[in-house]
């Protein structure tokens, strides 16, 4: 279960880094906060629903899909929640790009969550 959650948090941290400096190149240096702001606000669920999804492994597959769908649910409920949040309260993040960065990182994250528990799933017991 560690070895995947490592995945997931240094995938989404590699995507990061990868297109941070680039973007603070164009888009200045307020592109790095909203940037890692609206990673943490993804990472932060993204990881929690994994490890409850890998920890949920001996369950009956009725269990896991309505815990993978649950957490789903849960998990664009607090992004969202946290992003409007951090949106209304800190001046820097308001403009569009925050909220394309929240998408990019939300998807993201997502896809790199499905891809692992999909992995776990098939990888031999």
């Amino acid at each position: 279960m560690r070895y995947r959650l490592g995945l997931l948090i240094g995938g989404t941290f590699a995507a990061w880094v990868i297109l941070a400096y680039p973007a603070m190149r164009v888009l200045g240096e307020q592109a790095l906060l909203r940037s890692a702001a609206a990673l943490l606000i993804c990472l932060i669920p993204a990881a929690g629903t994994l490890a409850f999804a890998l920890r949920g492994q001996v369950q009956r597959g009725e269990d896991q899909l309505l815990a993978m769908l649950g957490g789903m649910g849960v998990r664009m409920a607090f992004v969202l929640g946290l992003g409007l949040l951090a949106f209304s309260m800190v001046p820097e993040l308001h403009a569009d790009e925050f909220w394309i960065w929240l998408i990019f990182f939300y998807l993201l994250t997502l896809g790199l969550e499905i891809g692992l528990v999909v992995k776990a799933q098939s990888a031999p017991q």
